[in-house]
């Protein structure tokens, strides 16, 4: 195998690998958000009366998966070279109305730091499915 060969092989594996990456945590998003809804689970990361547990692995494996989502709508909003069709896409819109639940949820939990906070935006949950 000539040197030439094996760079355009390891190049090319290393582009699946790299275009594999956000396949995978949506996968894994996916997965998280039916794990949430089992019985077993559904109280684990907030305990009625108790400050939100953030390190609780639902809640890291939730931030790290949408702070991704974040990144790359961002990147992709920076690289268009026509913002306005950004903004006019369905696709864009349904990515970023996808990761706003998340953000509000953030914002209503770090205000009150209770588990209150979490509840009152649950309803947007919803918003997260859009993105399959």
């Amino acid at each position: 195998m000539s040197c030439r060969n094996l760079i355009v092989q390891s190049s090319a594996v290393l582009s699946a690998q790299f275009l594999a990456f956000p396949i995978i945590m949506t996968l894994v998003s996916i997965v998280l958000f039916c794990a949430e809804t089992l019985p077993v689970f559904a109280m684990s990361h907030c305990v009625q009366d108790e400050a939100p547990n953030f390190a609780d692995p639902f809640f890291v494996i939730e931030t790290v998966c949408t702070a991704w989502f974040t990144l790359e709508i961002v990147v992709r909003f920076v690289g268009c070279p026509s913002k306005l069709d950004f903004c006019k896409d369905v696709k864009n819109l349904v990515d970023v109305g996808a990761i706003i639940p998340y953000y509000v949820t953030l914002i209503n939990v770090l205000s009150t730091m209770s588990c209150e906070g979490a509840k009152s935006s649950a309803s947007l949950a919803f918003l997260r499915v859009t993105r399959l």
